[in-house]
Formats: structure tokens, C-alpha cells, sequence
């Protein structure tokens, strides 16, 4: 599904859903993955994007952004749950979440498994800086007993 999202930025919101299966690069995560990938022009821009998920804890929250991009995903629940990650502003802070690979950045956040139950996820993607590029985004929902 492609779809341009408000006019203070225009971006461009692909999702995958892929059941059962972790997602790659970094800590394993066994669930749902939603994976969102986002276009961005150069230079700051939002772009909000909502997602349905099934009841289940969150497993982890990951945003893989273009080397010299800085930018803050959040994701809530209106009313009754959130979560957030962002990619450090220097180049240099190399965060203990976060790994170079090649010319991107991917940045995990393990997330409390709290069980939630199903809804829409409204996530707010805020880049503050860098060049055009996409900004990838995958959220993990798991079962309870999942590992």
C-alpha cells in the first residue's frame, strides 16, 4: 500500500507484515513484525503513519535510518501505552542501542513485554536532519509466552 501522507512533509509509507518471523539486523525478536518504510525529502520533516495489531507485548522497536539522519519514532497507543527510539544527533556517539552498517544506522530498543491488547498503533516519525532517503521502522508484537 502506498499512500502521501500531510503537507508538512511528503512521504511515502510501504507496510509489510510478515507473521510468525523475526525481523533482521540485530537482537533476535520472535512475533508479529510490522515492518514501515518511509520516504523522506532532506532536511526535517513528519510523517505519521497508524498500524493495526493484535493483542500481545511488544518485543522490539527498531528504526534504520541513512548515515547523518536524525530522527525520533514514536509510537503510541492513544490512552494506554507507548514507545519511542531515536537515532543519536552526533555521528561520533556511537549509543549502546545502535550499530553502523554501511552508510545506515540501525538503532534497537528491547521494550518491556507488557501485554497490550489489540489496537491501532499511531506512530509519529520526526526527522530533524539528514539527506532524502528511506527511514525503515519494525515493531515486534509476540505472544505472552513468546521468548
Amino acid at each position: 500500500m502506498r499512500k502521501v501522507l500531510g503537507r508538512s512533509a511528503v512521504a511515502i509509507v510501504a507496510f509489510l507484515a510478515v507473521s510468525g518471523a523475526a525481523v533482521a539486523v540485530g537482537a533476535p525478536a520472535t512475533g508479529r513484525s510490522t515492518s514501515m518504510v518511509v520516504r523522506m525529502p532532506a532536511g526535517a520533516t513528519v510523517a505519521r503513519v497508524e498500524i493495526p495489531e493484535p493483542a500481545g507485548v511488544i518485543r522490539l522497536l527498531r528504526v534504520v535510518a541513512p548515515g547523518a539522519t536524525r530522527v525520533k519514532v514514536s509510537g503510541v497507543i492513544p490512552g494506554l501505552a507507548g514507545v519511542s527510539i531515536a537515532v543519536p544527533q552526533d555521528r561520533r556517539i556511537n549509543a549502546e542501542t545502535c550499530s553502523r552498517h554501511g552508510s545506515t544506522t540501525a538503532c534497537n530498543e528491547q521494550e518491556e513485554a507488557c501485554p497490550m491488547p489489540p489496537a491501532t498503533w499511531h506512530f509519529r516519525v520526526r526527522k530533524v536532519a539528514g539527506p532524502a532517503g528511506q527511514i525503515r521502522i519494525d515493531f515486534v508484537v509476540g505472544s505472552e509466552h513468546s521468548a
